[in-house]
């Protein structure tokens, strides 16, 4: 999983400053890569200083992503000391590239819960006071809150897919690709320039617009290059040779036979067509 990592943390803030809650970025291994504020909760910090406890959490938070992988959906749980947890999966394309986990929070109302769990759990009276000192200076959230916080991720989650801001790392590859065609679309564009341009080979080029495009790299530049034709002919009375140049073609009647290959229609014909 590859992300801008400085959206991505402008992002973390305006969740922190709206809901009060903590959270954390997991990639598609389980691996935590960034946590908004840094480390775990007081509680929780102090819960894993215990070897039995630390395993213990660790067996909840993996209980939690595998509920996740089997729904792709959010899973909603409890640790096993009581607190609730949320994991949020980060889907493009129907796969899973990564996890989005909040909580490390008293649900309202569980407070006794937990304390009594800290007494069974915890044999040290000074261990047992810290927890139960740090669990009273740890809010308690309401549950339709904690709802609310779920809709309010899965909203950033897609407008975080649809700003490439977290992209599933041969999307990256794919994104740079057509971004370079994009910004050099009125020159001609061999596949080696893009491996030149972002460092690949022709293989993996190849590898990834075959998968995101279902061509070869050569007919999704020349792809690229008509639908950029079709905008100007539909947008801008500019004469064929223009939009010819304008498209990376050297030769007016060459790009006339591309056009009409691709399109069915003759680049008048679709100008004629397109405007009734």
């Amino acid at each position: 999983m590859n992300i801008e990592m400085e959206n991505f943390q402008k992002i973390c803030l305006d969740f922190f400053r709206l809901a009060g809650m903590e959270f954390s970025l997991w990639d598609e291994n389980q691996h935590n890569i960034y946590s908004f504020p840094k480390g775990h909760k007081p509680f929780c910090h102090i819960a894993r200083r215990d070897p039995a406890l630390h395993e213990k959490c660790l067996c909840s938070d993996a209980h939690g992503f595998r509920e996740v992988n089997r729904t792709k959906a959010p899973y909603v749980y409890t640790c096993h000391m009581g607190l609730t947890e949320v994991l949020i999966p980060i889907l493009q394309k129907d796969e899973i590239i990564g996890y989005l986990m909040f909580g490390q929070m008293p649900e309202e109302g569980n407070r006794e819960t937990i304390l009594e769990r800290i007494k069974h759990a915890a044999s040290d009276p000074n261990f047992r006071a810290e927890l139960e000192n740090a669990l009273l200076n740890t809010a308690e959230y309401p549950s339709d809150k904690i709802r609310y916080c779920i809709h309010i991720l899965k909203i950033m989650i897609d407008y975080m897919n649809l700003s490439h801001i977290i992209q599933k790392t041969d999307d990256t590859l794919f994104y740079r690709a057509k971004k370079y065609i994009s910004e050099h679309i009125s020159e001609p564009i061999l596949p080696q320039d893009i491996c030149k341009q972002i460092g690949i080979s022709p293989n993996t080029l190849y590898k990834i617009v075959k998968k995101n495009e279902g061509v070869h790299p050569t007919a999704f530049i020349r792809r690229q290059k008509i639908e950029k034709a079709k905008r100007l002919l539909e947008k801008s009375n500019v004469s064929i040779a223009t939009v010819a140049d304008e498209t990376g073609f050297s030769d007016a009647n060459y790009f006339i036979r591309v056009f009409k290959s691709e399109v069915g229609l003759s680049p008048l014909r679709y100008r004629k067509v397109g405007r009734g």
